[in-house]
């Protein structure tokens, strides 16, 4: 429920953001109805509705019932709902003396271990119609290093309009939840198709899916 007549920000992705929450967090749905949803007794607990506000979650416990969770503050973008999502986690362990954290943090320490290398397009070139390979080197790609044969990379660019990525190597997603949606980079997940560790250089597949597409064009990688 919102309090003020703007759309809510996080209508668009309440159904899977939802979803997600039940298949993959009940730990976190448990931690949160303890410690902010007075259900204390909880053994489970559903999320069954979001908005900009909070949560709502059906907590099976002693008896059936309804609790509503209050974010910190407003959602103002729906980025913010992962780094909610974990400063819920914590405080709400320390409030209940839960040692353990939840997957959500686990998820999150696990993803602030990978590195962020700052490079640049080297060239381009369409391997068929639809495919275009874009080289990237230099920078700091002289320092990475494949984990495996099939090493996949998530492609940071700038910001639509803007020819400067907005972040460095210290990135991190916190760090990407807590900027300005105009300041914030875009990307996806791409397969690395050739690395040359003698001319640090990578080769990188994208598809495109419309006229005048421009994947990555003066990207940095992650």
């Amino acid at each position: 429920m919102t309090t003020d007549g703007d759309a809510d920000p996080v209508a668009a992705v309440a159904a899977p953001y939802i979803e997600h929450l039940n298949d993959e967090h009940g730990d976190w749905n448990v931690v949160l109805a303890k410690a902010f949803g007075g259900a204390r007794d909880a053994r489970r607990a559903t999320v069954v509705g979001l908005d900009r506000e909070g949560l709502d979650l059906e907590v099976d416990g002693d008896a059936t019932r309804l609790v509503r969770v209050t974010f910190p503050a407003a959602i103002a973008d729906e980025s913010q709902l992962q780094r909610f999502g974990v400063e819920l986690a914590r405080e709400g362990r320390r409030l209940i003396g839960q040692d353990a954290p939840t997957r959500m943090e686990r998820e999150t320490a696990e993803r602030a271990t990978i590195r962020t290398f700052v490079t640049s397009v080297l060239r381009t070139e369409m391997v068929t119609r639809g495919v275009r390979q874009i080289t990237f080197g230099g920078g700091d790609l002289a320092t990475f290093e494949p984990l495996a044969a099939d090493d996949f990379v998530y492609v940071l660019a700038p910001p639509p309009g803007r020819a400067a990525l907005t972040v460095d190597a210290s990135f991190t997603w916190e760090q990407f939840a807590a900027m300005a949606p105009a300041e914030q980079p875009v990307g996806a997940y791409y397969t690395v198709r050739r690395w040359r560790p003698t001319t640090a250089e990578m080769d990188v597949l994208f598809v495109l899916h419309g006229v005048g597409d421009e994947p990555a064009a003066g990207a940095g990688g992650a």
